[in-house]
């Protein structure tokens, strides 16, 4: 407190016994010369006879901790502070993932399924082609232990021996094929 001025605190029970008053003078000299009387005025609710009373916690929270958080108000605001500007300057660290995050291991079935869906489908961004490999001189394809599930898996190709592609008729064939894919709209060769 500066020069001239003074407080005083009392603590007085009202009438009715009820309610606590806590009453603050503060008197200081004005400019003129004069007494400046300012005085605050704090109630203090107790609960009445129909109320409850204060437990444990609340009776710690209204009297010790209340206390000790008044008198090192300054400390806890500037620790508060400190907290705060550290917080701050870490949080400049944070980068976005380099990488997509991993939540199963990579022969999981589920990522398994999820890597398929997405590799081995077209997603409709890009123009929807398909590359198509055709042969000729085969009989068949032999599917014995084929991963069904894997569309890259086609199995082993079973070769016809007596195919001749150098012959009159396979080489016609070659030739009609050829200018019946010519006359398709929607393919790109």
């Amino acid at each position: 407190m500066g020069e001239g001025q003074a407080s005083h605190r009392s603590r007085t029970k009202d009438a009715s016994n009820a309610n606590i008053v806590l009453e603050t003078n503060r008197s200081a000299k004005s400019p003129g010369g004069g007494a400046v009387q300012a005085e605050r005025q704090v109630v203090l609710a107790r609960p009445s006879a129909g109320q409850a009373k204060l437990g444990a916690l609340e009776k710690f929270f209204d009297g010790p901790w209340n206390r000790f958080v008044g008198a090192c108000r300054w400390p806890i605001i500037i620790l508060g502070v400190l907290v705060g500007v550290y917080a701050a300057q870490r949080s400049r660290e944070i980068r976005g993932l380099s990488s997509q995050e991993q939540y199963f291991a990579d022969d999981y079935p589920l990522s398994v399924a999820f890597r398929k869906t997405i590799d081995g489908f077209n997603d409709g961004d890009y123009a929807q082609t398909i590359v198509v490999d055709i042969m000729w001189g085969l009989e068949g394809i032999n599917k014995t232990g084929v991963d069904f599930f894997n569309a890259s898996d086609l199995g082993e190709a079973i070769w016809d021996t007596s195919f001749e592609m150098s012959a009159a008729s396979s080489q016609q064939q070659l030739y009609d094929f050829c200018m019946h894919l010519r006359k398709q709209k929607k393919i790109l060769y």
